[in-house]
């Protein structure tokens, strides 16, 4: 999954404009929350600075929060919270980047400019994919984020959060999708078998499948095969990779076909 970065204004305000457009900031921060608990959800890597942090926590709304906006606050810190191991930083090195639309603005502190650039700099390298959240309040309009240096324009990911269709649409392409094999279906009428061999079957339903498959691990630097333990039916399944995230799977009685690795997880 690529790792988020976040429209920066979403959760550093401007206060002159929040006097006068109280309702947007409604909008934003119902969208925000709802956001940032997707992303603890989905255990997404988060892309930031703790210098850039520390100025986010010291601005506008979240040091002086307005009443209406407290839950905001929490939601906030709540997030900060539990994705304090898996933050990437990144280095402080500008590279004189410029964006369309411009993600620097105009009531941004020196500091928060400053480390705009390294942020520039860093989304601009396509060093890690990136995928940016905004909100279409903030953001102007609906073209993904374009970043501008090198002579070369380059487009990134966007992901509206206040579209909940774009943002499913977003983490679906991640998801693990169990396609059941017919010839692992279990039928007790038939002979489970094919050219001789013995034919695997799988004990679980569909639905069992699925929820065993978005939990399943696999071996280190080996994602075409995943596991895990039915302890309902008491089996070992495993989940061969059939085309980018979709999968199927069987049942493994034999525990010494399962890695010893696998094995030692789950302690069977």
């Amino acid at each position: 999954m690529n790792s988020a970065v976040i429209d920066v204004s979403a959760i550093l305000w401007n206060p002159g404009e929040f006097d006068h457009d109280l309702e947007k900031y409604y909008q934003i921060s119902g969208s925000l929350s709802s956001l940032m608990d997707r992303l603890v959800r989905e255990e997404v890597i988060y892309l930031l600075r703790n210098e850039l942090l520390e100025e986010l926590c010291n601005g506008f709304p979240l040091k002086d929060l307005p009443f209406d906006f407290s839950d905001l606050g929490i939601a906030v810190y709540d997030f900060l919270g539990k994705i304090g191991n898996r933050i990437v930083t990144y280095e402080g090195k500008s590279g004189k980047i410029k964006s369309v639309p411009n993600l620097v603005k105009e009531h941004y502190s020196e500091i928060v400019r400053t480390e705009m650039s390294y942020l520039l700099r860093k989304i601009h390298s396509k060093e890690i994919y990136i995928a940016y959240f905004t909100h279409t309040l903030l953001h102007g309009c609906t073209d993904p984020l374009q970043t501008v240096g090198d002579r070369r324009n380059k487009e990134h990911e966007t992901v509206f959060f206040d579209e909940e269709e774009t943002v499913e649409r977003y983490f679906l392409q991640f998801k693990r999708v169990y396609r059941p094999s017919p010839k692992h279906k279990y039928d007790p009428r038939q002979e489970h078998t094919r050219k001789g061999m013995t034919i695997a079957h799988i004990s679980c339903t569909d639905e069992e499948a699925q929820e065993l498959l978005n939990t399943a691990i696999c071996e280190k630097g080996k994602e075409d095969c995943c596991y895990n333990y039915d302890f309902k039916h008491q089996v070992y399944v495993v989940f061969p990779r059939e085309l980018n995230n979709i999968f199927h799977g069987y049942d493994e009685q034999n525990v010494y076909h399962i890695p010893a690795v696998i094995r030692k997880h789950f302690n069977r």
